[in-house]
């Protein structure tokens, strides 16, 4: 007795936090296993029929996303051309004088003659002829840009060069009334004749042998081929233009 007695004196402090210590562990267990004890109460556990429902259903053939099983279409042939788009095409606008330069944005070769007249299509009619019985030399250019081989540059040929031999004779082109003549400068002498179409022809390189006023018919001789300046290098010719409200036409298209 007197031996616990000594014990607790020397060592009751320890004895005292240790129980405190172990009380405490206890409590807090307890604490825990209670609170948990009324979790399990309040919340029962899922049934099997609960967790069949929440679990996401399968697709179904029937339900797949239309994309994944039809090819995406734009509805545009891609390779083909959109309808209702008209086709780029060149339009006669108004030159200038004759071997003036244009502003179109084409340009082609020398001598070339285009695809498609800008010009009424005679072909065939008594009523206009060439002026001379040689072949075209430099066609009608349009709206294209062609090389001019004496001037060294780049401009739109309004008319037909017509190949001949200086001295021959020139036939009036259409049947009509002598409008204007004169000499041109580097165009030689120059003729003009309005038809019963309204059209100006103008004849240019030729040394004329009629006068302002003169009724001509188609064939008819006007003059004898001189030369002209600025177009040298295309070799002796006629160059024949044809105009109607402010536009050049191809002559070659009308005279067939």
């Amino acid at each position: 007795m007197e031996k616990m007695r000594d014990f607790l004196r020397d060592h009751g402090m320890v004895c005292a936090v240790v129980l405190c210590a172990c009380a405490a562990v206890f409590t807090g267990a307890w604490a825990v296993r209670t609170i948990q004890h009324e979790l399990g109460r309040q919340v029962p556990p899922a049934t099997e029929q609960q967790k069949q429902q929440e679990e996401p259903a399968p697709l179904s053939p029937q339900t797949q996303p239309e994309w994944e099983e039809n090819e995406w279409n734009t509805g545009f042939d891609v390779a083909g051309r959109a309808e209702g788009i008209p086709e780029e095409r060149s339009s006669n606008g108004e030159h200038a004088s004759s071997g003036a330069s244009s502003g179109a944005s084409s340009v082609g070769k020398p001598g070339e003659k285009p695809s498609e007249s800008t010009g009424p299509a005679d072909a065939g009619s008594a009523l206009y002829g060439p002026p001379v019985s040689g072949s075209v030399v430099q066609a009608f250019s349009g709206d294209e840009l062609v090389y001019n081989e004496t001037l060294e540059d780049w401009r739109t040929h309004n008319g037909t060069d017509y190949a001949c031999v200086i001295g021959n004779e020139v036939k009036a082109p259409a049947s009509g009334k002598v409008a204007l003549v004169k000499d041109s400068g580097n165009w030689g002498g120059m003729l003009e004749l309005v038809d019963a179409e309204n059209r100006t022809w103008r004849l240019y390189g030729v040394v004329t042998g009629v006068k302002e006023g003169d009724e001509v018919t188609c064939g008819q001789q006007v003059g004898k081929v001189g030369g002209i300046a600025c177009e040298a290098a295309v070799g002796s010719h006629v160059h024949l233009e044809v105009e109607q409200d402010g536009k050049y036409l191809d002559p070659a298209s009308i005279i067939g």
